[in-house]
């Protein structure tokens, strides 16, 4: 009961904080709900008990792309200016009554997938399931096997944000 009530406020959580993305004008306020957003997933990935994706999810996204996002939005200064008038005010009526055709569908599939006999499936199989070493497997294979491409694809990172500080340093 405790883990249901958990979820529906995570999803919750997830949810307004992907609204505030899409409607929040000042871009720097955007990446900071987007993180937020991050964060909620991770913890609806913990209560999946897929440890491995929420470690992922917070390192990887709410980390690394969200600084190299915040990033880029300092770097060409957006926010700085702001726009009198909306060019794209015709579209905002249709894309509202889309996202309202695209709500309406959403809801009405999770309704007859919650009613559905094969959605009362039992839980206990499949938890049995999950491997209990799958971060221990994954963690040997990168760092093992396959250390190389990890090691090239850290350098090419490195390179990609030298070369964008450089470029940045010759336009002021």
């Amino acid at each position: 009961m405790a883990e249901a009530i958990g979820f529906w406020i995570v999803a919750a959580v997830s949810v307004v904080s992907a609204l505030a993305v899409i409607f929040q004008r000042n871009p720097v306020r955007c990446a900071l709900f987007l993180i937020l957003n991050f964060v909620a997933l991770a913890v609806l990935y913990l209560l999946l008990n897929a440890q491995l994706l929420a470690a992922l999810q917070i390192l990887v996204y709410a980390g690394a792309i969200m600084v190299l996002f915040l990033f880029v939005i300092m770097l060409l200064n957006l926010g700085g200016e702001q726009i009198e008038h909306d060019p794209l005010v015709g579209q905002r009526p249709l894309a509202m009554a889309l996202g309202a055709a695209l709500l309406i569908g959403l809801c009405s599939t999770f309704l007859r997938w919650a009613n559905s006999p094969a959605s009362q499936g039992n839980e206990a199989d499949i938890t049995s399931s999950l491997s209990v070493d799958q971060v221990s497997d994954i963690g040997r294979q990168l760092f093992v096997h396959y250390v190389y491409p990890f090691e090239v694809t850290s350098l090419l990172l490195l390179v990609g944000i030298i070369g964008t500080i450089l470029l940045a340093k010759r336009r002021i």
